[in-house]
């Protein structure tokens, strides 16, 4: 046995190594080669552009790590069944679940990391490289108010945004700390954004909206206003004098920091929801490394082929329907009704009843 674990064991691992490297390379050639010749030419030193790089890695690998994982998986089983090597192996008394338990454990450790990386260093990581990109000088104020996070870094303001396509805003919610702690609430269809470098202000044009605000002391009755267009100044300043702070986005924060995020925005009325799909989404990501040995291994043997196109290919389309379901979730984490972070566990559950299901048809 430990001749026949040692012998998969370093097929598995070459073509995992050889897949981390292979897929990081591609991520990053994909999404920053455009970013980083805009940087260069607007002269950033190359000494920051490596550690931007350096900073960014991190969330390369999280999602890499998976992907090779299955890649692996189905390239070394599907080469072991194409060359009758499995079939010799059961016949000399070897049972599948004895082959294969070694790479079940090594799914549970690449889970562990994940989980470390998505919890710990790639917050760290993430929100270092922000401050890195302040400090360069290369960011516009307006930038920070990016979709799908809640952005803090405007005095007495929290601003969440659903969708933004250039300086068009969609789907917008403004929570506006008032007098003794009331919540003034802004929502609206559609917007508008604009800066002024000489005021430092950034305005929200805002159309089709609704502004509802506490009166009286116990906050239960509400001042509800419609309107057509509202326009919102925004102070930029505390951002522009000091990088240091600037505010954490969901990518930024560990699973303790954002309990505690949670904890201040109920006290004011705020909606937690994509909160608490973002902590789902880091403990369920985590774990698609055992979801994918479980099904990888099974898959590999049925697909019966050596060539690792194939291999390749039937991992892509197996991530591109494992994520079509975490896009799914996040698309919906402003609606408490459909809860959405539990959508974030359906593709393991999902994946993993596939995968067991195949694995006990492949061992008999």
């Amino acid at each position: 046995m430990k001749i026949l674990h040692a012998y998969i064991l370093r097929n598995f691992l070459l073509n995992f190594f050889i897949g981390i490297v292979v897929f990081v390379a591609v991520l990053f050639m994909g999404s920053m080669i455009k970013d980083i010749a805009g940087l260069l030419l607007q002269g950033v030193p190359l000494k920051d552009m490596g550690l931007l790089f350096l900073l960014l890695t991190p969330y390369f690998l999280s999602a890499c790590i998976p992907l090779s994982l299955l890649t692996a998986l189905l390239l070394v089983f599907g080469k072991l069944s194409q060359d009758n090597e499995l079939l010799a192996i059961k016949a000399s008394g070897v049972s599948l679940f004895q082959l294969c338990y070694p790479l079940w454990l090594i799914g549970l450790l690449l889970t562990g990391i994940c989980f470390k990386l998505n919890n710990e260093i790639i917050p760290y990581s993430h929100y270092a490289a922000r401050k890195l990109i302040v400090q360069m000088g290369v960011e516009n104020p307006a930038a920070y108010l990016e979709p799908g996070n809640f952005v803090e870094i405007f005095p007495n303001h929290i601003i969440y945004i659903r969708e933004r396509e250039k300086d068009t805003l969609r789907k917008i919610v403004i929570y506006q700390t008032m007098a003794e702690g009331r919540v003034k609430t802004i929502t609206a269809r559609e917007g508008k954004i604009s800066y002024d470098e000489k005021t430092g202000h950034i305005s929200l044009e805002l159309k089709d909206g609704n502004i509802q605000e506490p009166t009286g002391n116990e906050f239960k009755d509400f001042f509800n206003l419609q309107f057509g267009s509202y326009v919102l100044k925004l102070d930029t300043g505390k951002i522009l004098k000091d990088p240091s702070n600037l505010d954490k986005k969901h990518k930024d924060m560990t699973l303790s920091e954002i309990k505690e995020k949670m904890k201040e925005y109920k006290s004011k009325g705020v909606n937690v929801t994509p909160l608490m799909t973002e902590i789902q989404k880091k403990i369920s990501v985590s774990f698609s490394c055992f979801v994918f040995t479980l099904i990888g291994i099974p898959l590999g043997i049925r697909a019966h082929r050596s060539e690792k196109t194939i291999g390749v290919a039937l991992s892509l389309l197996l991530v591109f329907f494992y994520y079509l379901f975490i896009i799914f979730g996040k698309a919906l984490d402003e609606k408490p009704q459909f809860h959405p972070e539990l959508l974030m566990w359906l593709p393991n559950i999902l994946l993993g009843i596939i995968g067991i299901g195949f694995f006990r048809k492949v061992a008999r």
